[in-house]
């Protein structure tokens, strides 16, 4: 069996095991009243879903190209990310309404032991799953520093070695999704303990106990938006066309002017480019486009398009600089995406930068 295969079965039964997860956890949330289970168990779906994702994207991105769809499935799985982080953050507002309703209206845990058991289930689950995610190159080491966001694409330093590569959208959704239901969990089983050691009998009205259930409702509410909202935001950005956050604009030698510079995010840690540069002569262009291609190979840039105009002169001033390969007529120009006065420009790592 290949390592591919291995980890495409090792997602599949961490699916099965969340799924039946879920199930009880959602049940066994309404019998016991507890809003911190069924929260819980919300977190549990969100995972099911990242889950599914990150074995669907591979099978999706096997579309090519086509006349249609000239970049393939390549954003399928920046949209199913969006998409579980949104529907995430829904089932979050629904529990802040509920736990703000538990608040006003305080309710007892009915069935404390049935929580206690599934909170307790919760931590053995999600400890074996972060287990089973250290093949996926998590080490205990940096499995935290990894949810810092960090989004350095692949590149290669000065000396051309290959960093280690990072794990692809969804893997990074899965991993933030099971830490939160990890955390959750220990919610659920705090807020089981004390109701099963200290229990109000029916007759006896409700105290402070009783709202413990919704405050730690909004405590996981808290920690789930946070493992949301920067999938959200990255997700966006790369929708949206962002340019990348390590790529800096500055100057470059040789180089007579920019015009229609374009840089975005195609997926997480693959970024295209396509730009139009001012050069005197032909053999002037054959050395500015090995430096640029080094600069943008440098800033993880890989995939680059150059189309050079050339001015057959030294020192080219005015309209000489401006772009002469825009639209054919002057009534589309306010169209086109960069056009105006010079623009100066450097794509350099700040590792490189001087």
């Amino acid at each position: 069996m290949s390592r591919q295969t291995w980890k495409k079965w090792q997602l599949i039964f961490m699916l099965v095991d969340n799924g039946l997860f879920f199930l009880t956890e959602v049940i066994l949330g309404y019998i016991g009243n507890s809003v911190t289970l069924i929260s819980d168990s919300f977190s549990l779906l969100s995972n099911l879903l990242s889950l599914l994702l990150a074995i669907l994207t591979p099978y999706a991105c096997r579309y090519g190209p086509s006349c249609h769809i000239t970049y393939g499935l390549t954003l399928f799985e920046v949209v199913g990310v969006l998409c579980n982080a949104v529907f995430l953050s829904s089932l979050c507002f629904t529990i802040f309404v509920q736990s703000t309703m538990r608040l006003i209206v305080a309710q007892k845990i009915d069935e404390p032991f049935l929580i206690l058991v599934m909170g307790s289930l919760g931590v053995v689950v999600n400890a074996v799953e972060l287990i089973v995610f250290r093949p996926f190159g998590f080490s205990k080491k940096h499995m935290f520093s990894f949810i810092k966001m960090n989004r350095e694409s692949r590149k290669h330093n000065e000396t051309g070695e290959k960093e280690p590569p990072v794990s692809s959208f969804n893997i990074r959704g899965v991993l933030l999704n099971i830490i939160g239901d990890l955390l959750g969990s220990l919610v659920v089983l705090v807020s089981a303990l004390i109701f099963y050691f200290s229990p109000l009998s029916p007759e006896m009205p409700c105290n402070w106990k009783c709202y413990v259930d919704p405050c730690l409702s909004f405590l996981m509410v808290f920690i789930i938006m946070k493992n949301a909202f920067p999938l959200i935001k990255d997700a966006t950005a790369i929708l949206m066309l962002k340019v990348p956050d390590r790529i800096l604009v500055k100057h470059v030698p040789g180089v007579q002017g920019i015009h229609e510079l374009h840089i975005w995010e195609l997926s997480s840690g693959r970024s295209v480019a396509s730009l139009h540069v001012k050069c005197a002569d032909s053999l002037a262009f054959e050395s500015i486009n090995q430096q640029v291609q080094e600069i943008f190979h440098k800033a993880g840039v890989h995939s680059i398009t150059i189309q050079p105009e050339l001015t057959y002169q030294e020192k080219p001033s005015g309209k000489e600089t401006s772009c002469t390969a825009s639209c054919l007529s002057s009534d589309c120009e306010t169209w086109m995406c960069l056009f105006g006065p010079h623009l100066d420009f450097l794509f350099c790592v700040p590792s490189f930068c001087a």
